[in-house]
């Protein structure tokens, strides 16, 4: 399977469409409110990276800028309908997507599943090929016909955040590199309890969490930067 088509799973086996789904769900939304959904921006971490990867793909044209964050794989072929304005966060301790891609990436759940049951996991059929991030960005710098040269660079801690926006009418593709951060979301916690079977699990599956980058705060500020679109 190449690292870059999508991954095997009961949904996609039984042909499920979440674009569709989704398209479906900003109609109802519009509906309620006045038949008019002025402004769609898409997030999330993990799978949800990918799907906000996939909608700027697939659904461009309702679509006003993403944020993926620790994203494996950005699915192909695509092409947008019109350029999308693109911020990756990513850390380069991330264990479940690599940074730097490779053939086996995930196992995450697996992982934190055999450390709270104390057994083997009958398959590894949840890893798979992922996309080197750096390569993730260099593909939305082509779509979005950005120049391949850095038009902004800032560095907080061991965060870095690299833009490249010359010749992307508005955009911009932005790559923010979490140094020794994990499978998390920058600047949160974990969502759990320390202590407890499951969350000690987790941890150790998705590595380490950063302060030196406010995820949230960054996604919203790039989100609220094109609202003119």
């Amino acid at each position: 399977m190449s690292a870059r088509a999508l991954r095997p799973c009961t949904a996609h086996e039984q042909g499920v469409d979440d674009v569709a789904f989704l398209s479906q769900l900003l109609d109802v939304v519009a509906a309620e409110h006045g038949g008019n959904v002025e402004h769609v921006f898409a997030t999330g971490i993990s799978n949800g990276g990918d799907m906000s990867h996939r909608l700027a793909c697939e659904l461009a044209e309702r679509i006003d800028a993403v944020v993926p964050v620790g994203a494996p794989v950005v699915v192909e072929p695509c092409e947008p309908s019109r350029p999308v304005p693109v911020k990756i966060l990513h850390g380069t301790a991330d264990p479940c997507a690599l940074y730097d891609g490779g053939e086996v990436c995930g196992g995450c759940w697996t992982q934190a599943i055999e450390e709270i049951t104390g057994s083997e996991a009958k398959d590894d059929s949840d890893t798979f090929p992922c996309q080197a991030v750096p390569e993730q960005a260099a593909g939305w710098r082509a779509r979005n016909g950005c120049a391949d040269v850095e038009t902004r660079s800032t560095a907080d801690g061991a965060a870095t955040c690299v833009q490249f926006g010359d010749g992307c009418a508005g955009a911009e593709v932005e790559l923010c590199t979490i140094e020794g951060a994990g499978h998390t979301w920058p600047g949160t916690d974990y969502g759990c309890t320390p202590g407890t079977s499951f969350c000690d699990a987790y941890i150790d599956a998705v590595g380490p969490t950063s302060d030196d980058l406010d995820g949230p705060s960054e996604a919203w500020a790039f989100f609220a930067a094109h609202l003119d679109r």
